[in-house]
């Protein structure tokens, strides 16, 4: 199995899940623009994605899973018993997807934006408000819990950490950062220690040096 990722984006999020699995698999670089570094994004991986974007899987039978959550929903299957995601015909797995179609619409797509260097003051300063508008629920729906989804660590946990994580970066007046919304801040902190994003965020951190 092999893991195309990019440094910083929403492949750390299969990244992290692969080292909860504990399997064997392949990490290959690709490069973003802003690295230098890595498998480029419009040669060999095209052959790979001809989306030409990351996350890519590639399963150990030559099928190529995309999309950030696809693949998170079936790195989890492939272990139900670690309880990653809710199990098939069970209601709580639509829950779940609630959850990861949520990352994926209202936070993901929406603030990869803020990174564009063409987007307009009126768009940044729009979408600014919308993710402070976002960061301020979700810091209260965290009151008291230490995963997003349920009392258990699970795929949504790697992919929010994600979207958070971005929003440290993204705002010029820093009242995005984490840090200034406490339940967020432990939610990030304890996840932090888990081994698994230890693991990743070492090797990721290493990919350009």
């Amino acid at each position: 199995m092999k893991l195309y990722f990019s440094k910083g984006a929403c492949s750390f999020a299969p990244h992290v899940i692969l080292r909860e699995l504990g399997i064997d698999f392949e990490l290959i670089t690709v490069d973003t623009p802003t690295q230098k570094y890595g498998l480029k994004a419009s040669g060999e991986f095209q052959k790979v994605n001809p989306g030409g974007k990351i996350p890519a899987l590639v399963l150990d039978n030559g099928e190529v899973l995309t999309e950030c959550s696809t693949i998170l929903v079936y790195l989890a299957d492939l272990k139900p018993e670690l309880n990653l995601f809710p199990r098939p015909n069970s209601f709580e797995r639509f829950r779940g997807l609630e959850w990861l179609n949520h990352i994926a619409t209202e936070w993901h797509k929406q603030f990869v934006f803020l990174f564009w260097p063409t987007i307009s003051e009126q768009m940044q300063l729009r979408l600014l408000d919308t993710a402070k508008e976002k960061l301020e629920k979700l810091n209260h729906q965290m009151l008291g819990k230490d995963f997003v989804f349920g009392d258990k660590f699970s795929i949504i946990d790697a992919y929010m950490y994600v979207a958070l994580g971005w929003l440290d970066y993204v705002d010029p007046n820093d009242k995005l950062k984490v840090a200034n919304y406490p339940e967020l801040k432990r939610y990030i902190e304890n996840l932090s220690k888990r081994t698994s994003f230890l693991d990743a965020l070492k090797y990721e951190e290493n990919q350009f040096d």
